[in-house]
């Protein structure tokens, strides 16, 4: 009898640990779930940023815009002997800052060599329809919540009462 004694503590240990288990997962799910579904939405909606290079051919279109630039700067006060001034000094660091990124960047999209999935095609395809849609699931949102609250006032309201009574009655 000792081994059946010793399966039942086995399975009454391992009800134990699924038990824990599935409690934690439900904690989990019940805090991250409403705020994922409210954000989700907001972050469609949100602006792209506007730095985003996916090829080769438009992060080399990019450095040599930002080195333009620079050259314009430098070229400006290169003959006069002038001192730079303090807006075209601020400008020029932050034009060598943005062309260190963008060499890193022009680097990996050589690296990666133009190799594109299938799914950031259809996505860059969908992208003019992310306001819609976020804007589509924020009215679900509030709908659900309008509803959520309608019946919780509908059954409190005292006229709804005298109704149900008269409804009885009839």
């Amino acid at each position: 009898m000792s081994g059946l004694d010793s399966l039942v503590d086995g399975e009454k240990a391992l009800s134990f640990v699924l038990g824990v288990l599935l409690s934690l997962g439900m904690i989990f799910y019940v805090v991250y779930t409403a705020p994922g579904f409210a954000l989700f939405p907001i972050n469609l909606m949100r602006r792209i940023p506007t730095l985003q290079i996916s090829d080769v051919d438009s992060a080399r279109q990019a450095l040599e815009h930002n080195r333009e630039c620079q050259r314009r700067i430098q070229i400006k006060y290169q003959g006069t002997g002038m001192a730079m001034s303090v807006k075209d000094r601020k400008e020029l660091e932050a034009l060598h800052r943005e062309e260190r990124t963008l060499t890193r960047r022009h680097r990996l999209a050589e690296e990666s060599g133009n190799r594109q999935g299938w799914w950031v095609k259809v996505y860059v395809v969908l992208q003019p329809f992310r306001l819609a849609f976020g804007v589509i699931l924020a009215l679900l949102g509030i709908l659900i919540v309008i509803s959520m609250g309608l019946t919780l006032y509908v059954p409190a309201s005292p006229l709804f009462f005298y109704f149900s009574f008269y409804v009885v009655l009839v």
